[in-house]
């Protein structure tokens, strides 16, 4: 006689939930709580500590029970802060310059993560995404800045939901955050001569290393 299966996959949003029978769902509230606290993904009020600690707790997870779990926080909560599409991006590898290109909403293009679509960025977008591949994410020493003012939407902003389904195929970070201080962030900004292009900017990202170096809620 033919067995029934114990463990079957359930599709929801484009994900494999892998069911097992008998099994108790998982305890996301630590988790969740860590999320909910990022906060949003404009450069006046991005909070790196607080992406930090989000980040850090899914890389807790192995790398293909993240998206579920991100899955799960996202049907809990019907408007996930903004800030988790930083938070996704530091943990996703960018693709090689050999990765083919993919239509909306795929995220992973040749060389860069697509931006997401959250309205017409202030300032724009770069024309070379491959020199950003993470924009409007910088890390510098694995501490996270978001280097975008704001947005001018006329329709609906693109879904944390969405984004998780064009980084389908994505390969995860394995290796462990070590943000060094704010200090040394500024050096290698100053290096980069990030301070100069736009002073309102500069001024931001001066603010949000701040945050990172008070460790300010």
């Amino acid at each position: 006689m033919e067995q029934l299966p114990t463990r079957r996959a359930v599709l929801v949003g484009g994900a494999a939930l892998a069911c097992v029978a008998g099994a108790s769902p998982p305890d996301d509230t630590a988790l969740f709580t860590v999320l909910d606290a990022v906060g949003p993904f404009t450069a006046d009020a991005f909070h790196p500590g607080r992406a930090l600690a989000a980040a850090k707790a899914l890389l807790a997870l192995a790398p293909s029970d993240r998206a579920l779990a991100l899955r799960r926080y996202v049907a809990a909560r019907p408007a996930p802060p903004e800030g988790l599409f930083a938070v996704v991006r530091m943990l996703v590898e960018v693709p090689p310059p050999s990765q083919p290109a993919t239509p909306f909403p795929g995220v992973l293009q040749p060389g860069f993560l697509r931006p997401p679509a959250l309205g017409a960025p202030l300032p724009t977008q770069p024309a070379d995404l491959p020199a950003y591949p993470r924009w409007p994410l910088v890390v510098v020493d694995d501490v996270p800045l978001v280097v975008v003012q704001g947005y001018m939407l006329g329709g609906s902003p693109e879904p944390l939901s969405m984004h998780l389904d064009g980084l389908a195929g994505a390969t995860w970070r394995t290796a462990p955050l070590a943000p060094t201080s704010a200090g040394s962030v500024r050096m290698t900004l100053i290096h980069w001569g990030a301070w100069s292009h736009d002073l309102p900017l500069s001024a931001q990202l001066e603010e949000q290393l701040r945050r990172y170096e008070s460790g300010a809620r």
